[in-house]
């Protein structure tokens, strides 16, 4: 295989990667944001992708930091993650 082969390869494994969708917790983490990576993480041991999205864009929208959540009660929490 030479260098031409290689950019081949490399750019056909770049088109068919595109089509993929990054997973929540992926996509969380690239915000570099370690508390929201933590909840996510935690999120996504119980349920699938699709549920950890909803779950965790629910979650963050009332509560975008540790500061946020601590001042939530348990209810509140619950109901933003079911």
């Amino acid at each position: 295989m030479d260098n031409g082969d290689i950019d081949k390869v490399f750019s056909i494994l770049e088109e068919e990667v595109s089509a993929f969708r990054v997973p929540i917790v992926g996509r969380v983490a690239a915000e570099k944001d370690s508390f929201k990576v933590l909840i996510s993480t935690m999120l996504s041991l119980r349920t699938k992708d699709k549920v950890t999205e909803e779950a965790t864009t629910r979650l963050f929208s009332i509560a975008p930091g540790p500061e946020e959540m601590s001042c939530l009660d348990i209810h509140t929490i619950e109901d933003a993650i079911y």
